[in-house]
């Protein structure tokens, strides 16, 4: 995934750009994951075009990429792997049923071992499905209810009910 450097946050230096299937996702915002005093991650939003409609963002069938760069040390394989599970909760309502399959595969894609500094890259081509990158090595693709799968998962963090609010508004431009 080629890219171009742009931002620094929490000396973290985001790219411009993201290409993704041959169609370059630009920068759209970004924001740091922080729980009680700690600073966890950094995640940043990439679409092909400006938005700060959460809801059209998740009801589209555009590309979108979501880059989560670890800063702590505390988060864990297994730390992930319950936020993972807690977000996919809180964005589907508690229904997970129809996606559980792909919500199992995403999990697998965390359970090696997560250390500060590593870098994910969870990204949706609409032909292709969502695939995982992590530190430029590709984890797998999931391609199957691709539609239901991408809105809860990106609905994590731009949800109704996101991961952290403030992160949510970063993500979408509204703050910084």
């Amino acid at each position: 995934m080629p890219s171009s450097q742009a931002v620094s946050l929490s000396d973290v230096v985001l790219p411009e750009t993201l290409d993704v299937e041959d169609q370059a996702l630009k920068l759209h915002g970004w924001g740091v994951r922080k729980k009680l005093f700690l600073k966890l991650y950094v995640g940043a939003l990439y679409l092909p075009q400006q938005s700060s409609d959460a809801n059209a963002i998740l009801n589209s069938n555009s590309p979108i990429a979501i880059r989560l760069h670890i800063l702590s040390k505390l988060v864990s394989a297994k730390k992930m792997e319950k936020a993972i599970k807690e977000g996919f909760a809180k964005s589907t309502a508690g229904n997970t049923a129809t996606i559980q399959h792909e919500i199992d595969q995403f999990l697998a894609f965390f359970r090696d071992n997560v250390s500060e500094d590593d870098i994910f890259d969870i990204v949706y081509a609409p032909q292709l499905g969502v695939r995982v990158v992590m530190n430029g090595r590709e984890l797998g693709v999931i391609s199957t209810n691709r539609e239901a799968f991408r809105k809860a998962l990106f609905g994590i963090w731009l949800g109704a009910d996101p991961v952290q609010e403030d992160l949510k508004a970063a993500m979408l431009g509204k703050s910084s």
